[in-house]
């Protein structure tokens, strides 16, 4: 699997500031950091020819930018191609849901490939997908566009469901509140969606995440393509992008996680002689990236203040990247030379940025707590 261009790098900052460090397993991967990463022109130019200049160019760039699906070739995507079941499964968790097990128990399919195990396990756990039968995945079996429909919408129906009030009166209020015997409704627009594919259907159709093959047939049992699960996938991400940040706290609190990025210390209470390790995971399905500069803030007076570096003190001007899954730590220095006034008993914060490699002006804003003890 192709990755995003970047991973997290290595840094040693002289007065040992902090320390990056990554698995070893990476070392061969690991390149140097480079400028940040070019946004999104709309144009969505990709090394694959199928996809520029159509309809797909846009979500197929969205999805090799981030690492989300590779293309069949070095220049064909393959959007027309139909897509194995597990290789559906593989782009969605590829992708990212919030809250997955990240050490999950087996799946008991016999039939998965070694490369597909962790992820598959991963959304059988959550209830996210089923087999075919109680060992066999499918998975060389064509995803039905039916199939995906539920697959999706189980991953991501927390975020999708619009509530029927204020600006989106409009929407559709039928699946908010759905029957317990929806599976023998019928859809009032797909002659096609009957009994378990009615809920899934039509909340991703009123989100915006799919369209019907005609006016009145879904495609039920039509083959998935490639390129078809690449605009699901990039619309979903655009309708949660498009979900108001919620304001501000005013007494200036920061959260230790948001938006799938989680931002911890490995204790809570250190001596001035010992060093923090700070610990950043994402599962947010967006490649994230975030500078080696962070900040240290003191509660003082009910409020808090940042604590000023040492005028003499620079940090490389370099930009890490942060992927979906993976895990960045660092070691944070109470060294007073660091530092114009040397740090005291008392409450502390780490606070560090994160900004969303496809719109920098997306920022995620984490807070790690710690007191110091005399």
């Amino acid at each position: 699997m192709k990755k995003f261009k970047r991973i997290i790098a290595a840094v040693t900052i002289t007065g040992a500031l902090f320390a990056s460090t990554i698995p070893s397993a990476l070392a061969e991967e690991q390149p140097q950091p480079t400028e940040l990463p070019p946004l999104d022109t709309g144009e969505g130019f990709s090394p694959f020819q199928d996809a520029n200049g159509t309809r797909y160019a846009s979500a197929v760039w969205f999805m090799w930018i981030n690492g989300i699906a590779q293309g069949v070739s070095e220049t064909k995507f393959g959007v027309s191609q139909p897509l194995k079941r597990v290789d559906a499964a593989m782009i969605v968790g590829n992708y990212g849901i919030e809250g997955l097990n990240q050490n999950p128990k087996k799946a008991p399919f016999r039939d998965l490939p070694q490369r597909a195990v962790r992820t598959v396990s991963a959304l059988y756990d959550a209830g996210i997908i089923n087999g075919k039968s109680q060992t066999l995945f499918g998975s060389n079996d064509t995803m039905k566009r039916g199939e995906a429909a539920i697959l999706l919408s189980r991953a991501f129906e927390e975020s999708l469901t619009v509530e029927p009030t204020g600006e989106y009166e409009d929407v559709p209020a039928r699946w908010n509140d759905v029957s317990p015997n929806w599976e023998l409704d019928k859809s009032d627009k797909f002659s096609d969606v009957t009994g378990r594919y009615v809920k899934p259907v039509h909340l991703l159709l009123d989100a915006g995440i799919v369209q019907g093959k005609t006016a009145t047939k879904f495609g039920v049992h039509d083959p998935l393509t490639r390129g078809e699960l690449a605009l699901m996938i990039h619309r979903i991400f655009e309708v949660n992008k498009a979900i108001p940040e919620p304001a501000p706290d005013p007494s200036g609190e920061l959260p230790s996680s948001a938006k799938g990025i989680t931002m911890s210390l490995d204790k809570e209470i250190y001596s001035k002689s010992e060093t923090p390790k700070l610990i950043i995971t994402s599962n947010n399905p967006v490649n994230q990236y975030f500078g080696p500069e962070f900040e240290i803030e003191e509660m003082k007076d009910g409020s808090w203040h940042k604590v000023p570096f040492n005028e003499g003190l620079a940090f490389p001007g370099i930009i890490y990247t942060l992927k979906t899954g993976e895990k960045h730590q660092e070691s944070i220095s109470f060294n007073d030379g660091l530092y114009e006034s040397p740090l005291r008993a008392g409450q502390y914060r780490v606070v560090q940025s994160f900004n969303n490699v496809n719109d920098y002006k997306l920022t995620t804003t984490l807070a790690a707590h710690f007191t110091i003890t005399e």
